[in-house]
């Protein structure tokens, strides 16, 4: 069988396309909320003119966010007194958890 991809938002890496087996992605490889395309084709070993090609949609899905404000549930504060909150351990679990996750402290 030969897989190959015909769209998506990002380049499937070689190393899980090809003349292969069985198609395996490891997870966080294709880039979540998003449609890919591939294409998968089947020949005759002892004649490769005798082929069929099929094309499969994968859909990924995406994980929620995980909202964390630093502090207690409750706060009570003077309504003189600026509020500010700190979420900046909040993530998000399909961003790898090396990579930089913007925190936009104006938001």
């Amino acid at each position: 069988m030969t897989v190959s991809q015909v769209s998506g938002p990002t380049t499937i890496p070689a190393a899980y396309l090809g003349t292969i087996t069985q198609l395996r992605i490891p997870g966080g490889t294709l880039q979540a909320s998003a449609m890919y395309v591939v294409q998968l084709t089947v020949r005759m070993s002892d004649d490769e003119s005798k082929q069929s090609s099929s094309q499969m949609v994968i859909s990924v899905g995406a994980l929620p966010l995980i909202a964390r404000i630093t502090g207690s549930a409750t706060r009570k504060q003077s309504t003189r007194s600026a509020l500010a909150l700190d979420a900046s351990v909040s993530s998000d679990p399909d961003v790898d958890s090396g990579a930089a996750q913007v925190h936009n402290p104006h938001t």
